[in-house]
């Protein structure tokens, strides 16, 4: 039992060690800094698709950045009538999941925010508070998804 104990810490250190290093290089990288200043973003995620894209200019626009990870939807086309399915999952896992974790945590955050506002907002509104206000959640959680977008309210 022992044994395991100090294989748990040896392996917490190297990963605080391995988040120490991510966090200094994504503070000398200009691309991964402006990256986080999205919401949802942080370091993690700009300094990983920094590092696996490279250079952005090789695509022509968001929507192919988007079909590179894998958030558009699949097309299920015949006879001229176009229909889009779920997202297709063919790019960058690690990269999605990043992306989507984030999304995920900026919804979250627009709930409590509403509940924590009692469904009012106050002139200066926040994101949280524009949605709870709103009704309408961000584009995070609409990634590649078919059909009209589900509303968010305060009595969620």
């Amino acid at each position: 039992m022992v044994l395991v104990a100090g294989q748990l810490e040896d392996l917490q250190r190297r990963i605080r060690e391995l988040e120490r290093a991510i966090h200094l290089w994504h503070r000398q990288n200009e691309a991964s800094r402006r990256l986080a200043t999205i919401p949802g973003v942080g370091p993690i995620t700009a300094s990983a698709v920094v590092a696996t894209v490279g250079n952005v200019d090789a695509f022509k626009s968001a929507r192919h950045f988007a079909a590179f990870l894998g958030l558009t939807p699949k097309q299920h086309s015949t006879g001229g009538k176009q229909r889009l399915g779920r997202i297709s999952k063919q790019g960058d896992v690690y990269i999605r999941r990043l992306l989507i974790l984030g999304g995920t945590a900026l919804v979250r955050y627009a709930r409590r925010r509403c509940h924590e506002l009692g469904g009012r907002t106050p002139a200066a509104a926040t994101d949280a508070g524009r949605h709870c206000r709103t009704g309408q959640q961000g584009r995070a959680d609409h990634l590649g998804a078919a059909g009209p977008r589900r509303r968010l309210s305060c009595a969620d």
